[in-house]
């Protein structure tokens, strides 16, 4: 395995100062929400009611385009007829809710092009009833901005030079974790972040900053067995997992215990690999409701790779559960 330093690339603390600089102004979100629903071809902007497939515009009615945001912002999760029927129609229990629901499901389905037979949209689930079938991008005004915007890969490259230089610099495993968490936090990507590596049959964490004691103190151990946390299911599934809303029957109720010891917002966790192997878990947090868009999510799961292959190459004996690496040792 080469050495973390060979990563590293030659810059100068002037072009640092410089870099930072450009990486606040860029991570800086818009208060405003989600603004596009996203998935593959179809684009919804939620702020103009417009929907397009392919680049063409959609001709929807009020009610399909209803009906279509609703099942979008569900997230893959079906939502029953009877909450389709309210939202959409504002009807509660009327006798003809159920046929009305079935005509307006037909006409959305007609106009994606989706083959009844086999929707690639539009889902039907036997007795319960529908949901979105792909998966769904949320994104911001400035974000969406930002999609063709060239230099968003260059503060990509140049954010990932500088935790490079970190991870190679630290004299330990943890306190290249300790250094990466903090300088997330400081350049404005996040307000909150925490770094588990898995040692046993569990997750350990190994640094974070932004959360309080009493997070640490609900955190320091997850066991992989516990599929009640969200970054349990993140190691497991090797896939990052964003969530935004939590309810007294969440599917992740132990993370949502934790998240009410914090500030509401939104939710990213991140695996981190070693070659093939999954070694950890990040998990990030924003204050804002905004959701991580694709330029945010690429950035930190690359700084999630590089924490993987580099802690795990430096660590050379088990971790301690005491002294956690905190916001409150800075």
């Amino acid at each position: 395995m080469h050495s973390p330093r060979a990563m590293v690339l030659p810059l100068g603390p002037g072009a640092v100062a410089r870099m930072l600089a450009l990486v606040r102004r860029a991570a800086e979100g818009s208060d405003a929400g989600a603004r596009y629903l996203v998935s593959g071809p179809l684009r919804i902007d939620l702020w103009q009611r417009e929907a397009t497939l392919d680049t063409e515009p959609l001709p929807l009615t009020g009610t399909e385009f209803r009906l279509l945001v609703c099942l979008m912002e569900a997230d893959g999760q079906v939502v029953p007829s009877s909450r389709l029927i309210s939202r959409v129609w504002g009807w509660a229990g009327a006798h003809d809710g159920l046929n009305t629901l079935r005509i307006g499901i037909a006409r959305l389905r007609k106009k994606l092009g989706d083959d009844t037979r086999a929707p690639r949209f539009v889902i039907s689930v036997r007795g319960a009833g529908y949901r979105f079938g792909g998966r769904v991008t949320e994104l911001a005004a400035r974000e969406e901005e930002r999609r063709n915007d060239h230099s968003g890969d260059l503060l990509l490259a140049e954010r990932l030079a500088r935790r490079c230089e970190e991870l190679a610099e630290a004299p330990d495993a943890r306190s290249a974790a300790s250094q990466v968490v903090r300088s997330l936090i400081h350049e404005g990507t996040l307000d909150a972040v925490g770094l588990h590596l898995i040692e046993g049959d569990s997750l350990r964490l190994i640094a974070h900053h932004g959360f309080s004691a009493a997070w640490e103190q609900a955190a320091r151990e997850l066991r992989l067995a516990d599929s009640g946390f969200a970054a349990v299911q993140t190691f497991v599934a090797d896939e990052p997992l964003q969530l935004r809303r939590f309810t007294a029957k969440a599917k992740y109720a132990r993370t949502a215990e934790l998240a009410r010891v914090e500030f509401p917002g939104t939710y990213l966790f991140v695996p981190m690999r070693s070659g093939s192997e999954v070694v950890g878990v990040m998990g990030c947090h924003r204050h804002s409701s905004e959701p991580f868009g694709p330029l945010s999510i690429t950035y930190l799961k690359a700084v999630a790779s590089l924490c993987g292959v580099c802690l795990t190459a430096r660590r050379t004996s088990p971790l301690s559960a005491e002294s956690v690496p905190s916001s409150r040792d800075s």
